[in-house]
């Protein structure tokens, strides 16, 4: 029952590497745990702007390519 279980999820882990272009669990891993930290950029950046710039409000910020404010 656990090899039957093992092997499966082994298999899954392969056809998930092939799909996304990796050649090890490894490379994998990087990839999910590179995904994962841009989304939380991507959101605590959003809420940052939002938080400034308010709804409805004239005032900009000059903001930088990288998102931060030129003062």
């Amino acid at each position: 029952m656990f090899r039957e279980e093992y092997e499966r999820r082994t298999r899954q882990l392969r056809e998930l590497c092939r799909a996304v272009r990796v050649d090890t669990v490894a490379e994998l891993q990087e990839l999910l745990c590179a995904m994962v930290l841009a989304e939380c950029v991507y959101k605590v950046r959003s809420l940052a702007i939002s938080s400034i710039l308010m709804h409805g409000s004239s005032c900009t910020l000059p903001i930088t390519m990288d998102g931060s404010i030129d003062r």
